[in-house]
Order: structure tokens, then C-alpha cells, then sequence
């Protein structure tokens, strides 16, 4: 009993849950006498007369003399569809369009500065476990919306029955802007936000306004600015050393963000919820890969990880509101 073997019938009755035919069926177990496997036959097909190995080997000297090309325009210098050839591209040799990075232009004397800054950062964090490190900077906030040509889109059958002010994206000249100033520390701990009035320029005389009006600077922190010329004011550098138990300078360049409000009293009023809803853990997450870089024998530091951590800061400030 245990030899017989079981008939069509009753392997399409076992799988009836699965609702296979008994054709396929069939047709598998007369594949198997033939082949004595389950795999597909061996199919002779149409060879190929378009994405031959010549053209993909003349795809691939063309990406190797020049690999800025366009897909769009090498299927145009052959004459063969574009699908054919994004084909060609990525499958046959496994390549991938990118886009181009944009990153600043730095001097050989500006990446030995950095790199002398952040080796002496390091030393200094690995014998000071305990002391927080307090990051400020401004921003400069515009009523302008922000607007992506490329990505922002209107969902509608015909563009014609949309409403202007809903698919349109006006923009002025000159927007009323607002330049706030605010700090943030590794420990999770945040200043108030300031408001600076329109039209001023932020010299040493303002910038260290700004620094009396905080609560009491404490020994256990570090303070951490930019290279701007009201920073590194003699001025300041003075009064920094004077109340601060510590105190870095870098040298990098404030972002732009742009809000959609009706006026500045709104814009002042969005940031000021915004900034109540940054966490403390959050600010403190921020700090942790520095931190643990700045500190690690196995994990070296790169020469730019105060500009990530300062981005990591400025994408806590960004406030998406809706329209």
C-alpha cells in the first residue's frame, strides 16, 4: 500500500485549498517522468535583436569614458526605447544614476584647522565626561512658503477647475523675515527663544546683549559658537572667558528656512509652540553620536562632525505648518 502511488485526482483534491487546476497538475507530473525534475523546461526563445551583448558592451565603454550621461540621451544616440535602455543600465551592468552631491568648497588651510579643532576637541571631551556642551545659533524665518517645483504637486482631473490661490504659489520680492536666536545642550536643557527686531545687524554690542539675558551661565558647560565676526569680537572672546568655564568657536554658516504665515506675530507665535515641543530626550539623542565619537579609541572623528550634529540641531527648529 505504501507503493501505490497517488492519482491526479487526489493531489488536486489535497490541494483544493490552494485551487490548483488539474491541468497544472497533470502537466507537472508528466514534466517529472520526462525530466525527472520540477523545474521549467529548457525554452529556446527568440534571441535577442536589441539589447544584444554588443550594444550592452557599447553601453558600457560609453559610461566608462563619460558617466554623466543620460539614460534618455543614450537611447536616443542608438535609436532604442528608453526602457531598453535603463534596462541595459542597471541590469545588465548593475549601475545606478545618483544624484550629484553639493558640499563646500573647503582649503587645504581650512581642513588642517579642522582637523587640528577636532582632535583637540576630542582630548579635551575625554577628560571632561561630566560637562555639557551648549550649541546656539539664529535663523532667519521668512512668511514666504517654501516651494518645491519638482515635488509639490495638486491632485485634479483637469488643472483648469482648480481654484488660483490653490495651485498657485506667490512670491515676493523681499518677505517680511524674522531672525530668532536660540541654544540648545547636549544635556537636553534649552534657552528661550529671541526675537530680533527687524533691520538690526548683529555686532558684538547686540550679540553680547543677548548672552547677558540668559539665566546664569553654570561651570559644568561648555559654550559652542560659530566663527561669525560678532562671535570671535574681542569683545566677546573676552566676556566668554570671563563667565564661561569653557567656550569653542566654529566656523559655519547659517541655514534659511521658510514658514507659510499670514504675519510675523503668527511665525512668532508657531515657533515659540514648537520650540516648548522639542523633548529633552530628543535634544539629548542629537548629541549621543558625538559625544560617543568624540570619546571612542575605536571610532575615529570625523573632521566635520560639528557641522552634523549642527544640522541634527537645525532639523529640530524646522516647522512644517499647514496651510
Amino acid at each position: 500500500m505504501g507503493n501505490v502511488k497517488p492519482s491526479c485526482r487526489a493531489i488536486v483534491e489535497a490541494l483544493k485549498p490552494m485551487k490548483v487546476s488539474k491541468s497544472n497538475v497533470s502537466y507537472t507530473i508528466q514534466r517529472f517522468k520526462e525530466t525527472n525534475s520540477f523545474a521549467d523546461r529548457p525554452k529556446s526563445g527568440r534571441p535577442r535583436s536589441v539589447r544584444t551583448k554588443k550594444l550592452v558592451e557599447a553601453t558600457r565603454i560609453k559610461i566608462h569614458r563619460n558617466n554623466k550621461r543620460s539614460i534618455r540621451k543614450m537611447a536616443l544616440e542608438v535609436g532604442v526605447n528608453r526602457e531598453v535602455m535603463r534596462k541595459i543600465v542597471r541590469e545588465d551592468l548593475g549601475v545606478k544614476p545618483y544624484y550629484l552631491q553639493k558640499r563646500q568648497l573647503l582649503s587645504d588651510a581650512t581642513v588642517n584647522k579642522r582637523l587640528e579643532r577636532s582632535k583637540v576637541l576630542r582630548n579635551w571631551l575625554k577628560s571632561r565626561t561630566r560637562i555639557s556642551i551648549i550649541w546656539t545659533g539664529e535663523k532667519v524665518f521668512t512668511l514666504q512658503a517654501a516651494f518645491n517645483s519638482q515635488n509639490d504637486r495638486i491632485l485634479a482631473k483637469d488643472i483648469r477647475q482648480v481654484p488660483v490661490k490653490d495651485k498657485t504659489v506667490f512670491k515676493r520680492q523681499k518677505p517680511a523675515s524674522v531672525m530668532v536666536w536660540a541654544g540648545v545642550t547636549t544635556c537636553g536643557r534649552k534657552t528661550p527663544l529671541i526675537f530680533i527686531p527687524e533691520g538690526v545687524k548683529i555686532n558684538q554690542k547686540v550679540y553680547l546683549d543677548m548672552m547677558s539675558m540668559q539665566q546664569e551661565w553654570e561651570d559644568s558647560y561648555c559654550f559652542q559658537q560659530d566663527g561669525a565676526p560678532s562671535h570671535t569680537a574681542k569683545l566677546v572672546q573676552d566676556w566668554c572667558h570671563r563667565y564661561m568655564a569653557a567656550f569653542l568657536t566654529r566656523l559655519e554658516s547659517y541655514g534659511l528656512f521658510n514658514l507659510n504665515h499670514k504675519n510675523l506675530g503668527a511665525m512668532k507665535a508657531s515657533l515659540e509652540v514648537a520650540w516648548a515641543e522639542i523633548y529633552p530626550n530628543v535634544i539629548r539623542t542629537a548629541f549621543i553620536g558625538m559625544i560617543y565619537a568624540a570619546r571612542s579609541r575605536n571610532r575615529p572623528m570625523p573632521t566635520h562632525m560639528a557641522s552634523i550634529i549642527y544640522r541634527e540641531v537645525e532639523a529640530l527648529l524646522q516647522v512644517r505648518v499647514p496651510k
